[in-house]
């Protein structure tokens, strides 16, 4: 990707929508080199678990898409050191209420999408009493 758009511009990328795109697990992990990106989409992209840990490096991160990948409970340890993820998406994803523990670090959450995964309606309601300004989608 570097290749594409330059190495500045791309250190520079505020937000990147990769949405049901052919990515492979090299190109999925240069996301990380992107110091300023705040918004990922990630949708339907068919890259390994180690390749999904890798958002966790991207620091600034305020919106993450993860709708129908390889996300489940491993990945989610190192999503959810994403202190400013302010909405998340994990509709679709192997999550279950494993996940909800650590997704009580995610303070700034106002809004995630838990539906169609392996959450249970009471993991969906804890998370709800453990982050009372975000609304769980389930």
């Amino acid at each position: 990707m570097k290749q594409v758009v330059g190495e500045r511009a791309f250190i520079d990328v505020t937000a990147l929508d990769l949405r049901n795109a052919t990515v492979d697990d090299v190109a999925f992990e240069t996301i990380k080199s992107m110091r300023h990106l705040e918004s990922l989409v990630a949708d339907g992209v068919k890259v390994s678990e180690p390749s999904l840990r890798t958002v966790a490096a991207c620091r600034r991160l305020k919106t993450l898409s993860l709708r129908y990948t390889n996300c489940n409970d491993e990945t989610m340890k190192d999503v959810c050191q994403l202190s400013n993820l302010q909405e998340l998406h994990l509709t679709g994803t192997r999550i279950s209420d494993v996940s909800v523990d650590n997704m009580k670090a995610l303070s700034q959450l106002q809004s995630a999408f838990v539906r169609w995964t392996d959450m249970s309606e009471a993991g969906a309601a804890q998370l709800n009493l453990a982050l009372p300004n975000c609304t769980v989608h389930y």
